[in-house]
């Protein structure tokens, strides 16, 4: 199919910052020295190609003063697997691929070994498991190779309380230093983003998780069908009820579990991400400073209309009830995790955006398959360091909850209250900043947007295709501007779309030419109107037969991180590895 996800590469891709590009004589060379003779630069023509060549400036956070739950956080899904989630094995190579791909919150599901040693392997499936230990020493080797922010290790624990303090052991011994193992301040506030950089966190259980999953009425695991998304030791529930009633086995090299009570050794890792069940956004479980709620895709959609049940808020109005400016309000100060359906056995995805939208910082994507979702998030996260600050719109208007204001339960949730009835005044829209200045450019992020496509250089046969001669193609490439949305009619107050609760997209597409090396000259005008808004474009050949079109190259990025102007860009092929040097875009966005 022509948006099929495509099979990732195992190897890991490191990309230079502006990779190497090679321009071959032809008609995409021609149309660049047509535009260096009208630019009137004083510079060399090389010069030029090499100037357009840097497509966007680097994005790591100029403010690392925010508590880390205000930014966006690149995050990997069941990291340890390289195919299905049903068959394969577990790897290192996942591991190393994520980090040096950029993920600063990866999945470690650990279950007990043979001879007291934990394995990594995926539950109730046909995945032969990889040793725990060698997991840690592939990610302090490349914790931090790429990036110097922090890193969250994801544990689902599905050990018994001896093998769980083997696992705190060897986090111990492996990370030293790096190992956040106590607070940083005396303060109940989540640390900010520069206080934490070369430090590995632990998502893992507290002590009191069991009786606290007991309160909320969740005593045993859960799918991700059922009302909470924790399980009883404290671990997201990413097995389904489909997952569950798979025909596979658990590996013989697992062993069965026996006392599996929270070890206090494993515990006191969990310091500022420990999860908690999800009831509502008004309880103690969701407004404890240090708390995170693991929520799959499902359930996320049941939960944006899912009121309050306590009496104490009857009389806020029905609108504030619906809880999409709750959500937004409550992930100002806390985290959220959204991970995937675990029925998406191809490793397919959710669309990031959305939850992007909604303010949630960790977005768990299965990096398994190239699909539109990990398109989207390579371009938000691309040459930032795995962090985003959150924009006005999916940060309560940058007005974050005060999560220190009170030790006292009822008081935090009555200031929570009061919070939701404190509305942007009609005039935050207009007074909103339309520009966001950085020391290198500054770059418009909503209004009218030109994309223009010039042409491709040198565009490979899809892998699919049985064309030899690449003179043979007939390319054609298609614009797509993609725009994160929430149905609410307030939250339009601050920059937020009101029409949608799914990703508006506008998709245009070229004339098809012949040859592997053509100029379309294709432009469309957008109106762009949300800071999450992105650009992918996507070079098909038109094979003529039944309308299924392969794809052959792709290039996505968020438009707020790409200079205005012409670009000359080295696009991706359909499995992710960067495109060979001769394999060429001609681009030119603009503000009109």
């Amino acid at each position: 199919m022509a948006d099929q996800a495509h099979t990732a590469v195992a190897e890991p891709q490191v990309l230079p910052r502006f990779p190497e590009i090679s321009l071959a004589p032809g008609p995409i060379e021609d149309q660049l020295r047509d535009l260096y003779a009208s630019q009137h630069t004083t510079g060399s023509f090389e010069d030029f190609v090499k100037q357009i060549s840097e497509v966007s400036t680097s994005h790591l956070p100029s403010d690392t003063s925010h508590p880390f739950s205000h930014y966006y956080i690149s995050s990997s899904h069941n990291t340890y697997l390289t195919q299905n989630q049903l068959s394969g094995k577990a790897s290192v190579d996942g591991y190393v691929n994520a980090l040096l791909s950029g993920a600063r919150c990866i999945e470690i599901d650990v279950w007990n070994g043979k001879n007291g040693n934990p394995k990594v392997v995926h539950g109730w499936t046909l995945v032969h498991p990889v040793d725990f230990k060698e997991v840690c020493e592939a990610i302090a080797e490349n914790a931090f190779k790429t990036t110097p922010f922090p890193l969250l290790l994801s544990l689902e624990t599905h050990c018994d309380h001896a093998q769980q303090g083997a696992m705190a052991e060897i986090m111990h011994e492996t990370f030293g230093d790096m190992l956040l193992s106590r607070p940083l301040n005396p303060f109940k506030v989540l640390p900010s983003l520069e206080d934490l950089k070369h430090k590995i966190l632990v998502i893992t259980a507290s002590m009191t998780e069991k009786e606290d999953a007991a309160a909320a009425g969740s005593q045993s695991p859960k799918t991700d069908s059922d009302s909470s998304s924790v399980k009883s030791n404290g671990s997201d529930s990413s097995c389904s009820s489909e997952e569950a009633s798979a025909p596979a086995e658990q590996s013989d090299e697992v062993e069965k579990i026996g006392d599996n009570s929270v070890n206090p050794s494993l515990a006191a890792l969990g310091i500022y991400a420990i999860p908690r069940p999800f009831e509502n956004l008004f309880n103690k479980f969701s407004l404890e400073f240090n708390h995170i709620h693991n929520v799959s895709e499902r359930m996320f959609s049941n939960l944006r209309n899912k009121p309050p049940p306590d009496s104490d808020v009857k009389d806020l109005p029905d609108e504030d009830k619906l809880t999409p400016r709750a959500v937004i309000l409550h992930n100002s100060a806390y985290l959220m995790r959204i991970y995937p359906n675990g029925y998406r056995f191809n490793s397919s995805n959710p669309y990031a955006p959305l939850y992007w939208a909604y303010g949630a910082q960790i977005v768990a994507l299965n990096w398994q398959k190239v699909d539109k979702a990990n398109m989207l998030n390579r371009a938000l996260f691309e040459g930032t360091g795995g962090y985003v600050l959150k924009p006005n719109c999916a940060n309560n208007d940058g007005q974050s909850f005060d999560t220190s204001l009170s030790d006292d339960i009822h008081e935090l949730a009555h200031k929570f209250k009061e919070s939701l009835r404190l509305r942007p005044s009609s005039d935050s829209k207009k007074s909103s900043p339309e520009v966001k200045e950085s020391t290198e450019s500054i770059t418009q992020l909503t209004g009218k947007l030109k994309v223009r496509v010039i042409g491709v250089q040198n565009m490979p046969i899809p892998s699919v295709s049985k064309i030899k001669d690449p003179e043979e193609l007939k390319p054609y490439v298609k614009i797509e501007v993609i725009q994160a949305q929430v149905e609410d009619k307030y939250l339009d107050k601050i920059g937020i779309p009101p029409k949608s609760a799914v990703l508006k997209e506008t998709t245009d597409r070229s004339k098809t030419l012949k040859g592997s090396t053509v100029v379309w000259d294709k432009s469309e005008t957008y109106d762009v109107a949300s800071e999450l808004s992105f650009v992918r474009i996507k070079v098909y050949n038109n094979d003529g037969l039944f309308g299924k079109n392969d794809p052959s190259l792709w290039w996505a990025i968020r438009i707020g991180n790409w200079k205005p102007g012409y670009s000359l860009i080295r696009p991706y092929l359909m499995n992710g590895e960067i495109a060979d040097s001769s394999v060429l875009l001609l681009v030119e966005l603009s503000w009109v």
